[in-house]
């Protein structure tokens, strides 16, 4: 299969070739749904992480006072930005596995239409 290059991403991407129902119900895992979702996915998350942020940050002005509540200030967007962070980091090692497995598959590919439909090794 062919790799090709999307400018908005910067990188070479397989091109779909069937809906999201049709991939999601192909039941031999010829392609996987995962890098499609996975961007979806991270969006939500931060969505979501900032409402829980701004709730928490609330909460805390309105129930502490002092100290407390200087902490939290300080301490509430550290751990925001430190779980986006690692969401961000798992979101990329899934999608370059997917890369590595397209690339590797190609290559393979490529290896056996060189060697006459033969890989040798």
């Amino acid at each position: 299969m062919e790799l090709e290059f999307d400018e908005a991403l910067g990188d070479y991407r397989r091109p779909p070739s069937s809906s999201f129902g049709r991939q999601l119900f192909d039941f031999s895992f010829g392609q996987y749904v995962t890098p499609s979702l996975i961007r979806t996915f991270y969006k939500i998350y931060v969505i979501l992480s900032t409402i829980g942020l701004a709730l928490y940050m609330f909460v805390i002005l309105w129930e502490y006072s002092g100290g407390e509540s200087l902490l939290a200030l300080v301490l509430g967007p550290l751990i925001w930005v430190i779980y986006l962070f690692l969401a961000r980091i798992s979101a990329e090692f899934t999608l370059v596995v997917f890369d590595i497995k397209q690339l590797l598959t190609e290559q393979l590919e490529h290896a056996r239409g060189g060697a006459g439909g033969k890989a040798e090794g």
